[in-house]
């Protein structure tokens, strides 16, 4: 009798985990999403227009973000290096 007692103290008990933390576990498996097509044209589509607005840009037909702010007074100082280059209005200024 001894020896059985003994045995039974030895083995793992069974671990208790809240259901808190079995709800909270579940859904973190759950809200794993695959990346779809869809999103990957999206972000294709959205990569070629950033290029084209870079284009017209650096072309002279379209502003920069930097020049109408500037425009607009809500940039007061440029810290750091700045090339003058963008707009001649902007020459005259610095």
């Amino acid at each position: 009798m001894a020896a059985t007692s003994f045995f039974k103290y030895l083995a793992r008990p069974q671990l208790y985990i809240c259901k808190r933390c079995i709800r909270n576990r579940n859904i973190a498996r759950e809200s794993r999403r695959a990346i779809t097509q869809n999103f990957l044209r999206k972000t294709y589509e959205a990569e070629l227009e950033w290029k084209a607005q870079a284009v017209k840009i650096k072309a002279g037909e379209k502003q920069n973000m930097m020049s109408i702010l500037e425009e607009r007074g809500f940039v007061k100082d440029i810290a750091g290096y700045v090339s003058l280059s963008l707009n001649s209005d902007n020459a005259e200024k610095c």
